[in-house]
């Protein structure tokens, strides 16, 4: 039984579609990145799995148990921690732990041991008697995440985790997420920051305009583009000429007298070839380098709006 179960979701906000059909699945032990741009609809999706908004259709299941807002079940199977501030700004770390633990039904000894355990594990020794308001940012995301996990749930869901952190306090938090996943729980993140996200994650979804467009491992994502790396040739004439020529299917981009390519090697170099003889241009050098995970992104973007355009069909589905 998958950790998290996504069908269909749909959620719309007036006469708006933020979600269109989405479709997830995460197991247990799994870390799953959710990407996209500006409005793709993450912190939607994120809020619908927590239970925090309630879907337009569609369903959500955590470890079997039918998401639905306000059920007590779901709060107890989730720990979310949202984009802003989400703790007690006046209170200590250690009391706002022990409040959390209380709205969640734990107390005496069960309590102690767990705030004890999670401040441990969190590093947050030497600040459980400051005030959350006196923290670090790093610090701050470090009490939101215990107090999201004070009643061990299976499931831990952020949302842009490391939004303004600096290096420190990313890596930190990145050894967290990692702790949390190897006892077996489940981790969705939202996030602006693709290579963090292709680094920690087990599975990534890219999301777009409500729909998942991508999703696998990183190293199924990059197989979707069909090449690791990118090819890039200095040429003589035209090179926007020469691009134009070349098949949209391999992404040609043109920096002043240099054109890049993106896809298999020797498809990019026969048609760069083909483009630069047809309009008397000259291919000076050739050159390759790895695709940066931010290139692999775009050129998921780029395909499937291609793939949009060749069917004219509507967004949605797996």
């Amino acid at each position: 039984m998958p950790a998290i179960e996504v069908e269909n979701l749909t959620k719309r906000y007036g006469r708006v579609w933020a979600l269109k059909g989405v479709f997830m699945s995460v197991e247990k032990g799994e870390v799953a990145a959710v990407l996209g741009p500006n409005g793709a609809g993450k912190t939607t999706l994120l809020k619908a799995i927590a239970g925090a908004l309630r879907p337009t259709g569609g369903r959500v299941e955590v470890v079997g148990v039918r998401v639905r807002p306000g059920d007590p079940r779901v709060k107890s199977l989730i720990g979310y921690v949202a984009e802003g501030p989400s703790f007690f700004p006046e209170l200590s770390v250690e009391e706002g732990l022990r409040i959390v633990g209380s709205l969640h039904g734990i107390g005496g000894e069960e309590l102690r041991a767990r705030i004890e355990d999670i401040i441990s594990e969190l590093g947050l020794g030497p600040h459980m008697k400051r005030k959350y308001a006196h923290l670090s940012r790093g610090l701050r995301r470090r009490a939101e995440i215990g107090a999201a996990i004070i009643h061990d749930p299976p499931v831990l869901i952020l949302d842009e985790p490391t939004l303004g952190l600096d290096v420190f306090s990313v890596i930190a938090l990145r050894n967290i997420i990692r702790v949390f996943a190897k006892k077996g729980k489940a981790v969705v993140i939202a996030t602006h920051n693709i290579a963090e996200a292709m680094s920690i994650s087990d599975r990534v979804f890219i999301l777009r305009n409500g729909v998942v467009i991508a999703s696998g491992s990183p190293k199924e994502l990059r197989r979707l583009i069909g090449a690791e790396e990118a090819l890039i040739a200095k040429v003589e004439g035209d090179a926007e000429r020469v691009a134009e020529t070349i098949p949209t299917a391999l992404g040609p981009r043109v920096e002043g007298n240099t054109i890049i390519l993106t896809g298999p090697a020797h498809e990019c170099l026969t048609a760069l070839l083909k483009a630069a003889d047809a309009v008397g241009a000259r291919v000076v050098s050739v050159t390759t380098k790895e695709l940066t995970w931010e290139e692999v992104f775009m050129r998921l973007l780029e395909k499937r709006s291609r793939e949009e355009r060749a069917c004219q069909c509507p967004l949605g589905g797996r």
